[in-house]
């Protein structure tokens, strides 16, 4: 399995996966590193040719399960599909993509039309972000804009 999570402690033993689309449960029976990925064993599997329907699929968690973060901190998917507004009062648009970089993520904003506007996820340019009204504002720092 490659581990995309930033919590890969969590898949232990005794852990329910959700495999593809349909969220098939799969416990996990056993686990171990190998080349920077997991190699995981399933209760109810146990030959290489059952576990082969489930290659290249995405394993989910509940998002109950998920740990909690520090403020200011936002899962990926809670941010998605949210309204960005500047801090003047403009609607910027959806944020539809977070590229992911290693000084910081990107946010990909859709606009009703025009091109794409790309802001850094800092302290600077991401002043709130209001999940229960589902809005980001933000200071757009010269040259964001797309022209």
């Amino acid at each position: 399995m490659e581990v995309i999570t930033d919590f890969p402690e969590r898949i232990r033993p005794g852990l329910t996966l959700y495999i593809g689309e349909e969220h098939q449960p799969l416990k996990v029976a056993s686990r171990r590193p190998h080349s920077g990925n997991l190699l995981l064993g399933f209760h109810s599997i146990d030959t290489p040719e059952a576990i082969g329907q489930y290659r290249n699929l995405w394993a989910y968690v509940p998002a109950s399960d998920r740990p909690p973060l520090e403020d200011g901190e936002y899962y990926h998917h809670q941010l998605l599909g949210i309204t960005v507004v500047s801090d003047e009062g403009q609607v910027l648009g959806k944020l539809v993509e977070i590229l992911t970089n290693p000084a910081n993520d990107v946010y990909v904003v859709q606009p009703e039309a025009g091109r794409e506007i790309l802001l850094p996820a800092l302290k600077s340019v991401i002043l709130n972000v209001d999940l229960a009204q589902s809005r980001m504002q933000v200071h757009l720092l010269p040259g964001l804009l797309p022209e």
